[in-house]
């Protein structure tokens, strides 16, 4: 009965457990997607949005639509505002570690998905992209790194 009270003790430890945020250099970070970074060879899963898939791409719209968020979060990350990732203490299905990643003040997911190039996502079933990415690609961002476009996204 002890062994069963301390296995249920540890699984709670850990589902709880919240790692201290980690401050990053613009160099350490590689963006693979709109919704994925890789650090130290490891991709990190960035929470609250879905962006358009790149190489997993159904559609040429989804594809295209895919490379902007990429774009666009690497330009968030060189903008030189400070960057700090807060890990979730979980992973996602794929085993990819599960974070949250701040620029300067900003959460990264809430400028994507309100400029456009990603939308909300906290778990479960993800619409496709294909129909939406092919009419409602999104503009360019302004120059500020974070700021949302003149141009309201199209949805």
């Amino acid at each position: 009965m002890s062994v069963a009270f301390c296995t249920t003790a540890l699984a709670s430890d850990i589902a709880y457990y919240q790692p201290s945020p980690i401050t990053l250099s613009q160099t350490a970070v590689r963006v693979l997607d709109g919704d994925s970074i890789i650090l130290d060879g490891e991709e990190w899963r960035l929470l609250g949005l879905d962006a358009p898939g790149i190489a997993s791409a159904r559609c040429e719209g989804e594809r295209r639509t895919g490379v902007l968020a990429l774009r666009r979060l690497e330009a968030l990350i060189a903008s030189g505002l400070p960057i700090v990732l807060h890990p979730a203490g979980r992973h996602d299905q794929y085993n990819r570690p599960l974070a949250t990643l701040m620029i300067g003040t900003e959460n990264v997911s809430d400028i994507l998905v309100r400029e456009g190039y990603a939308r909300r996502y906290n778990g479960g079933w993800r619409k496709g992209w294909c129909t939406q990415a092919t009419i409602d690609a999104p503009t360019p961002a302004s120059s500020s790194p974070t700021t949302t476009s003149n141009s309201p996204p199209r949805h």
